[in-house]
């Protein structure tokens, strides 16, 4: 799917597991848009639009952006919740993209070691998260650690990882995957 974005973009990562993925590959000149685009030129927390505080993100960046322009929402989550913006701040933002990564970010560690087959056998029994603790024999909380994941992966096995997964899924129409936000697919 060929996304065309606009200038502006606020995007934002459901936790420090697609927050690090992310990261390398926006560091990496790997997604179809680049840290000058975004707002903050970083990416954000899901927090920042939590019903407590997406007043104050409405605030602070969307009454930023030029009468004539809009910024477009991404949200990198592995849920199925919409932001929900005053209409005073509707007329700012271009379109909003949810960027599934179901049923969670350790898929693409799954996929990159070529367990994928093997995980199908254990799915309804074990999570993606506790069946890479077994096979790494690393606590779950490290191998979901921004630290770990960006060492873990390169550019390339990463890439690898987001599109072999990508031929194993089938999101919800309208939704995105991490596939769609990288160059040259």
């Amino acid at each position: 799917m060929s996304i065309s974005f606009n200038e502006d973009i606020a995007c934002f990562v459901e936790g420090s597991s697609e927050k690090a993925i992310m990261d390398l590959l926006i560091d990496n000149d790997c997604l179809v848009f680049t840290s000058d685009n975004l707002a903050d030129e970083q990416f954000l927390s899901m927090q920042e639009i939590s019903k407590k505080k997406i007043d104050l993100f409405s605030q602070r960046i969307l009454s930023q952006v030029n009468r004539d322009d809009k910024m477009d929402i991404i949200i990198v989550q592995d849920r199925d919740i919409w932001p929900d913006f005053k209409a005073i701040y509707q007329e700012k933002i271009g379109n909003i993209y949810i960027v599934q990564t179901k049923p969670e970010i350790e898929m693409l560690m799954i996929h990159e070691r070529g367990l994928f087959s093997e995980y199908q056998k254990v799915k309804s029994k074990k999570s993606p998260k506790a069946f890479l603790s077994n096979e790494l024999q690393l606590p779950e909380k490290t191998i979901t650690s921004y630290t770990y994941l960006q060492k873990y992966f390169t550019p390339d096995n990463l890439k690898q990882a987001i599109l072999s997964h990508s031929q194993t899924t089938r999101p919800s129409k309208g939704i995105l995957q991490l596939r769609d936000l990288l160059k040259e697919v």
